[in-house]
């Protein structure tokens, strides 16, 4: 099965992640209460048949973080409830032609078959098989990438039109039909084919793009270690030294980042040096010389040196918290050109079979 994208959000920030993608399925996160460490995985599934699974799990870490995993992808935003859909849905053709469409597997066993064809389809293939036997071994292929990749694609055409909508699945599912009766089997079954390797593609690259925003979140320390510092000098008192939650820092108090640890949250170099690496934000893997009055974001890594930072941000305004916010409002909003261009697809989907039929 496909994963969806997960959404992570930490508390304070409040970041409702639901990462949208092509089958309508939104993963959503809520904030966790304050002193709690809540993962949990919160799935609502927005097509027509909604299920949630809400698992929440308070360990008392401190750090305020909701972590949305990863789950199989489900669903279609393209179309509305339906008698049809309840129908199948009922007898369990949608959901098997839902894994069928986000497996990776069953897209490269169809891949082959296809493969398969074409070269029994070549003069060398005949003639080493004989034209009866090659032509046979042609066909059975051919149904197996007709099933694999012709029947998701059957089940949501059916979805779509049961909806009273046409759009270009119909228009796709309709053409690889025509292809049968016009005996172009190997042109309908290349259709269908980059059809789902199209999605399956999409599906892969998503699932990538939300697992970056969710290593990026757990990359902030669930704890921070706070310091006082001499006024004049600016060094740091090392017997005022207290361990908190960082969601317990507040704007202008000094931690303490000691080597090999990271900074819990975005400030300014109050006191030291040290080599820090920034590349889960910058993608700079070399780490870079930073001194008093140099700027670092939360998650960075110090390397070789110890550091006063004095918190410009709280955990809910950090740099890895925003660019997660960005995402999520990036990946919730549809552009004006894209619904746009879906009107015009569904009205030359239409055009194009009252054509065919006129």
């Amino acid at each position: 099965a496909r994963a969806t994208p997960a959404t992570c959000s930490l508390v304070g920030l409040s970041l409702a992640g639901c990462a949208t993608r092509r089958c309508g399925v939104r993963t959503c996160a809520s904030a966790a209460a304050p002193g709690a460490y809540s993962h949990g995985h919160h799935h609502d599934h927005h097509h027509g048949h909604g299920h949630s699974h809400d698992h929440l799990h308070d360990h008392s870490h401190g750090h305020s973080h909701v972590a949305s995993t990863s789950s199989p992808c489900c669903g279609h935003d393209h179309f509305e409830e339906s008698s049809v859909s309840r129908g199948l849905r009922a007898v369990g053709l949608l959901g098997l032609s839902e894994r069928m469409s986000h497996s990776g597997a069953i897209t490269a066993t169809s891949m082959a078959c296809y493969a398969v064809a074409l070269a029994l389809w070549t003069p060398v293939g005949a003639a080493t098989l004989g034209e009866q036997l090659a032509g046979r071994l042609q066909n059975l292929a051919l149904a197996g990438t007709f099933v694999l990749s012709g029947f998701p694609q059957a089940v949501e055409a059916a979805c779509v039109a049961g909806s009273g909508k046409v759009d270009t699945h119909v228009l796709m599912a309709l053409a690889a039909a025509a292809t049968l009766v016009m005996g172009m089997a190997l042109e309908g079954a290349l259709l269908l084919l980059l059809f789902q390797i199209s999605h399956t593609l999409e599906d892969r690259f998503t699932a990538r793009a939300s697992g970056s925003i969710t290593q990026l979140l757990d990359s902030i320390p669930t704890q921070a270690t706070l310091v006082e510092v001499d006024r004049l000098s600016g060094e740091p008192l090392m017997q005022s030294v207290s361990p908190v939650l960082v969601t317990s820092v507040q704007p202008g108090q000094h931690v303490l980042v000691k080597p090999g640890e990271q900074v819990p949250l975005d400030g300014v170099v109050a006191w030291g040096s040290a080599a820090v690496n920034s590349s889960h934000i910058s993608g700079e893997s070399l780490p870079v010389r930073t001194e008093p009055g140099m700027g670092v974001a939360a998650g960075s890594h110090s390397a070789d040196g110890l550091l006063v930072i004095r918190a410009t941000a709280g955990v809910d305004d950090s740099t890895p918290a925003r660019m997660a916010r960005m995402t999520e409002q990036a990946q919730a909003s549809r552009p004006r050109l894209t619904r746009a261009l879906d009107r015009i697809l569904s009205m030359w989907s239409a055009a194009v079979i009252a054509a065919t039929l006129a």
